[in-house]
């Protein structure tokens, strides 16, 4: 079954695990499969021992840096400029990173989660802003397109950033609204979709179901006449990170405990995904680009716009009561 739907939010960062920018105008698909979202991160550049997530374990040189251990990744601003990447926190001044050149001699090993590869180190001076703002020496990589990242490894599912797998997070202003109403039962103070961090919110059919997101199949839009389409890849599971105050980095419990109060525990139907239970909201997508596409030709979707949703009832996780 096909619907049509409208994009009601867009989000995203240019730096993992920074403050989320939830009210993006629009947003480039490129025709490499990704997007500018989480090109930059911060890398450990010593040996860190945990102290708040996974206490005591040792975190080695190129591991990401994410709010989970270090709250005030939440506080930090980071801007894109032509060229170059703005970066601000409270405290500290602002300063403006050149972007260095996609060589070996600036080559850093990285790793997200399970991936290990490649990122493009940003310099002294962007390491050094980091130490002051984070307090522990760190390094300030970039996306490398002479050694990209490949969705779970396949270059036929396209490129990604720094995200923690794939290029795009979707869910729905219904499924934010249903995590709400629990909220407001529970005695909570509502959150917005900066809590999810997703780079799509969609929106726009009164009555819309909660949590549609995990029965879309594909979504398809027009762009200079070319169809472009995502394509549902993975159930997304939620870490500590949805209780935390998306400006501050604070603890702000509740929401973990409303997901598993609406049912959202679960296991991937995909034993590839692991089978340990999780808390589900929001999906994972990847990128289709039009066969017709030219290199220099990305699509832009805009906030507001209708989109093409093929439904499928058949979940990619399982629930458990």
């Amino acid at each position: 079954m096909i619907e049509t739907l409208q994009i009601a939010a867009l989000g995203g960062t240019p730096l993992k695990s920074s403050h989320y920018y939830a009210d993006k105008s629009s947003m480039i698909v490129d025709t490499l499969g990704g997007t500018s979202d989480r090109e930059f991160m911060f890398v450990e550049s010593e040996p860190h021992t945990n102290i708040r997530y996974h206490k005591d374990e040792v975190a080695l040189p190129g591991q990401f840096l994410s709010q989970r251990e270090d709250p005030r990744m939440a506080q930090i601003h980071a801007l894109p400029r032509l060229y170059s990447l703005r970066l601000a926190a409270e405290g500290h001044d602002t300063v403006v990173i050149p972007e260095e050149s996609d060589v070996e001699a600036n080559f850093r090993q990285v790793s997200v989660w399970g991936w290990n590869g490649i990122g493009v180190d940003q310099g002294d001076e962007a390491a050094e802003w980091g130490r002051e703002v984070i307090g522990r020496p760190v390094r300030l990589v970039k996306t490398s397109l002479a050694r990209p990242r490949y969705v779970e490894g396949n270059r036929d599912l396209g490129i990604v950033g720094f995200s923690d797998g794939y290029p795009l997070l979707v869910t729905s202003t219904a499924s934010i609204n249903a995590v709400n109403d629990q909220l407001g039962k529970a005695g909570k103070d509502p959150v917005d979709s900066a809590r999810f961090r997703p780079n799509i919110v969609l929106g726009g059919e009164e009555g819309l179901e909660p949590f549609i997101e995990d029965r879309i199949e594909v979504i398809e839009f027009d762009s200079e006449g070319l169809i472009w389409r995502f394509l549902r890849a993975k159930a997304c599971s939620r870490c500590v990170i949805v209780d935390r105050d998306p400006d501050t980095g604070n603890t702000k419990p509740g929401v973990q405990k409303a997901l598993t109060t609406l049912g959202r525990a679960g296991v991937h139907a995909d034993i590839r995904f692991g089978d340990g239970q999780k808390l589900f909201f929001g999906q994972n997508f990847v990128i289709q680009t039009p066969e017709e596409a030219r290199y220099d030709q990305p699509a832009r979707i805009a906030k507001g716009a209708e989109v093409r949703v093929r439904l499928n009832d058949e979940p990619n996780w399982k629930q458990i009561s």
